[in-house]
C-alpha cells in the first residue's frame, strides 16, 4: 500500500503536485500584478496627491512629535523638516497659510 496524507488519505504526489501548482499560479498573479495593475494603481496614486496638493487649505507646518530637535510635519509634501537644521531632515520653508494649494496672501480669522 501506498503511503498517503494522513489526514485525507490524498496520494503524496498528488499533494507535491498540488502545491508546486499553487506556487506556479501566485507567482502568475504576481507577473500579473505587476505588469497590468500596478502601473493604474501607481497612477491613481499620483493623481490623488497632485489633487491634494492642487486643493491643499491650511498652514503649512505643523508641530511634530520632537519639537525640540525642531522638526516639523510639511503638511503640502508630507515630509519632517527641521527649523534648526537637525542633521538627517531638509530645512523647513517659511511657514506660510495655503488656499486652494497657494499661498494665501492673508490669513482667515480663526
Amino acid at each position: 500500500m501506498a503511503r498517503h496524507y494522513y489526514r485525507t488519505n490524498v496520494p503524496l504526489g498528488f499533494m507535491f503536485l498540488k502545491w508546486i501548482g499553487l506556487g506556479i499560479f501566485f507567482v502568475l498573479y504576481l507577473a500579473y500584478d505587476a505588469c497590468f495593475v500596478a502601473p493604474d494603481r501607481n497612477a491613481r496614486q499620483q493623481a490623488q496627491v497632485q489633487w491634494d496638493r492642487d486643493h491643499y487649505t491650511g498652514w503649512r507646518l505643523e508641530a511634530s512629535y520632537d519639537t525640540a530637535h525642531g522638526l516639523y510635519d510639511d503638511k503640502l509634501t508630507k515630509q519632517t523638516c527641521s527649523t534648526i537644521g537637525y542633521p538627517g531632515y531638509p530645512a523647513c520653508p517659511a511657514q506660510q497659510y495655503y488656499s486652494n494649494g497657494r499661498p494665501a496672501s492673508q490669513v482667515p480669522n480663526r
